[in-house]
């Protein structure tokens, strides 16, 4: 899907300046540390499920989604109960070989219509959460746009989740798969150490559905890119057409 010129990861400074600061109060870490008592009872609630199921239990979907899916929820200030209508949503969204462009528009559009509608219930009854403060800037500030409003609150809500979602199933299988899960349990004061060498040894992310197009030829890291249909027979990575799979 084509990237959006009002989305907040299609922008470079002022601009992507300007937009983070209307949600940086919500990220501060005083504000993070208050919503500590409530993830961690989120946390507990979770695996109190998980064992009352028994062995064998879905990790991704007993805990790694509904944990973030729930948190930024509340933060949002949207129903987690619809957690599974936007989750699939955002899969389809973020797909790379499993949804066509149609599919993907589609979804996108369906996910901005259900933001849309929730926008609408907080300015007839404004809360304290983080949709009433955009909505706020958009309506008593005019820091934002319709569209804008809208765009920003896909990209909290989708992010928000698939990220956390993603890195806590990754890491899990990775302690499993090298054998440091039980070496962790038994040393717990290491956990800290562990979670920063794990952000940096898993990635986060290859880039699904964020498509970069060159405009213009410009050098990255010595390799010249060239602009998409510059009519040498390259392609916008600087590689003949003939090559790219």
């Amino acid at each position: 899907m084509p990237a959006q010129p009002d989305n907040l990861l299609s922008m470079d400074p002022p601009e992507h300046s300007r937009l983070r600061r209307l949600v940086a109060s919500t990220f501060t870490m005083k504000n993070i540390e208050s919503w500590r008592p409530r993830t961690e009872q989120v946390v507990a609630d979770l695996i109190d499920g998980m064992r009352a199921k028994g062995a064998p239990v879905d990790l991704v979907d007993n805990f790694s989604l509904p944990l973030p899916v729930t948190v930024i929820c509340e933060l949002l200030g949207v129903p987690a109960k619809d957690r599974h209508f936007f989750q699939h949503f955002s899969r389809v969204i973020l797909s790379t070989t499993g949804a066509t462009g149609e599919q993907v528009q589609a979804a996108r559009a369906e996910l901005e219509n259900y933001l849309a509608h929730h926008i609408a219930e907080h300015r007839e009854q404004p809360r304290t959460d983080l949709l009433s403060q955009l909505v706020a800037a958009r309506d008593d500030q005019d820091r934002l746009t319709e569209a804008g409003l809208v765009n920003l609150g896909v990209t909290i809500l989708v992010a928000g989740h698939e990220t956390t979602a993603n890195q806590i199933s990754n890491f899990v299988y990775t302690l499993l798969d090298t054998g440091l899960w039980g070496t962790l349990a038994a040393h717990p004061e290491r956990l800290n150490t562990a979670i920063e060498e794990l952000l940096r040894y898993v990635p986060l992310g290859n880039g699904g559905g964020l498509a970069r197009i060159a405009t213009e030829d410009v050098e990255v890291g010595g390799t010249l890119v060239r602009a998409r249909g510059s009519g040498d027979g390259r392609d916008g990575f600087g590689e003949p057409r003939r090559h790219r799979l």
